[in-house]
């Protein structure tokens, strides 16, 4: 077989670093050709390197690839940039060392935490819910002590595999200092609201109903004639030493000292009878006040699962008066005090200590905030914005459905139908605010890249 010879347009165009048929380099035709040759299994060592090799060859006479495809410099030195990156991580996944790691699912979606993280947060919240509502049913001066056990040996076990959070307000903290993502955090909470439900429905169902009704469900309520205001300081109080002793006991240390194997074993060892006997202190001090709530999946699951046994929607039965005492301001005293205090907490250890200590600028939305920055402010407002987006269409459609099944019964002639539709709409939107808040923070990132940012550029 005879070759043809090149045309000179053709030689001049490849000098160039521009292909005649589709304009880019042989750098940009492999990485076109990435994802099908990583689909069939990964490509050679040589293979990769030969295509490294003469895309770096290439890179100096870049003057007419500009021309040719109108690109600036900066905009051709991050194209080699991510060429060669991408070129290295090929060649380390293509290493015989590398050939056993698993990959990543690929149904799984790339913003949430691994499956096995989300499992570990599960099954420990639901550990959690239910040892804590057994202790309760135990009481006595043993239940400090107890509930500080529970708290080492849990977060012992679960902290090299999912964090061992086990709380939405330390979530909170987390993301509020740019620790973990808002998707993955939003992840993280609803799984742990969801164990929280689990673990109470665990611990009704083994439970004698005598000793599920001595132990009041295994809710958290306002004790010794608390107000509702001094009860939400004290749980503000409550949340925000238990945040801010566990960002000083574990996000600075794991943050300074080293990540080896070993050492961080240890750290998490040392943690884990840290936060216990945190735990333990801080339900024998606030437990006589308010139950010691500190956690909304721990104080919101056995509260839902006892109004639904005992009280639910329709039912003319009286409702135990410990039940009323536990739904009283329930939303004001365990979900909006504490997230405060976790957020108080969280900023005040990292901008007045943390930071400081490391020695480098703080890592928070809000010095993001007070930076002045113009991307900072634009990132800041982009999200904020399609978080209230977010917010609103799930409020347009939960009001929307709401209304519509209103209209229904309404137009039935059922008796009683506007007071039963009014109360079932007052209790659904209360139970569902926060859920509704935290999808919209999840779908808030989603929003902002897919729509806000494609929306301003065709502007």
């Amino acid at each position: 077989m005879v070759r043809s010879k090149p045309t000179a347009a053709a030689v001049l165009s490849w000098s160039v670093g521009c292909s005649p048929r589709i304009g880019v380099g042989p750098q940009q035709r492999w990485r076109q050709s990435g994802p099908r040759l990583r689909k069939r299994g990964g490509v050679t060592r040589w293979r990769i390197e030969r295509t490294r090799r003469a895309g770096a060859r290439m890179l100096p006479t870049r003057e007419p690839l500009r021309a040719c495809v109108g690109r600036t410099r900066e905009e051709e030195e991050e194209e080699e940039e991510r060429v060669v990156e991408e070129s290295q991580t090929l060649l380390d996944a293509a290493a015989p060392e590398n050939a056993a790691i698993p990959r990543r699912r690929r149904w799984w979606p790339q913003w949430s935490p691994p499956p096995h993280h989300l499992w570990g947060e599960f099954i420990g919240t639901l550990l959690l819910t239910t040892l804590s509502s057994a202790i309760g049913a135990v009481g006595g001066p043993s239940a400090p002590f107890l509930a500080g056990c529970m708290v080492a040996v849990l977060v012992g076990g679960f902290i090299p595999t999912s964090g061992a959070f086990f709380n939405p307000f330390i979530v909170t903290a987390l993301v509020v200092t740019k620790r973990m993502r808002p998707a993955a955090g939003a992840s993280f909470a609803l799984t742990q609201l969801l164990a929280g439900v689990a673990g109470a429905l665990v611990f009704a169902g083994l439970a004698p109903p005598s000793l599920y009704l001595s132990a009041r469900g295994g809710t958290v309520a306002l004790q010794m004639g608390m107000s509702v205001m001094r009860g939400a300081g004290w749980e503000f109080f409550l949340t925000a030493t238990l945040v801010g002793m566990a960002a000083l006991m574990a996000f600075g240390p794991f943050e300074w000292l080293e990540v080896d194997t070993p050492t961080r074993w240890q750290q998490q060892m040392v943690f884990s009878l840290q936060i216990g006997a945190l735990v333990g202190l801080l339900v024998g001090v606030g437990g006589p006040m308010t139950g010691c709530g500190m956690n909304a999946a721990r104080a919101a699951g056995p509260l839902l699962v006892a109004q639904l046994m005992l009280a639910p929607p329709g039912a003319h039965a009286p409702t135990p008066a410990w039940l009323a005492a536990a739904a009283h301001a329930h939303w004001l005293v365990y979900w909006a005090a504490p997230f405060a205090g976790a957020v108080f907490a969280a900023l005040f250890t990292e901008h007045c200590i943390i930071a400081p200590w490391l020695r480098r600028p703080p890592r928070s939305y809000l010095a993001d905030l007070v930076s002045h920055g113009d991307e900072s402010l634009k990132r800041l407002r982009n999200y904020g914005l399609a978080a209230l987006i977010a917010y609103g269409v799930l409020n347009t459609l939960f009001y929307g459905t709401v209304f519509t099944y209103m209209a229904l019964v309404v137009f039935a002639h059922q008796p009683g139908v506007w007071a039963k539709a009014w109360l079932a709409t007052w209790l659904a939107s209360q139970a569902t605010k926060p859920l509704r808040a935290i999808l919209a923070a999840a779908a808030a990132p989603v929003l902002e890249h897919r729509v806000l940012t494609r929306f301003r550029r065709g502007r």
